[in-house]
């Protein structure tokens, strides 16, 4: 009974609280592995705008960044949820 609730909603659009939590997690990681080449690039490059605009600018690429990655893992899920079982 709890097994075809659970694919009723899937259908519905709704997933799991942990699948979200998973999904957060994915995109943690991915953030990740971006931080170090990012701190990098503010720490080497000069600032010929000011620290200020340059901060706001990587801030800016950042948030780019995860709404591309969570744009992916809502689109990783949707196929999941999808795909024939």
């Amino acid at each position: 009974m709890i097994e075809r609730l659970t694919r009723i909603f899937l259908r519905l659009g709704y997933i799991p609280v942990d699948a979200v939590d998973q999904m957060l997690e994915r995109i943690g990681r991915r953030l990740g592995q971006l931080d170090e080449p990012l701190a990098r690039e503010y720490v080497l490059d000069p600032f010929p705008d000011g620290i200020e605009e340059r901060i706001h600018r990587l801030c800016q690429r950042r948030r780019t960044v995860y709404a591309r990655l969570a744009a992916d893992e809502l689109q990783a899920q949707r196929q999941r949820i999808t795909r024939p079982q």
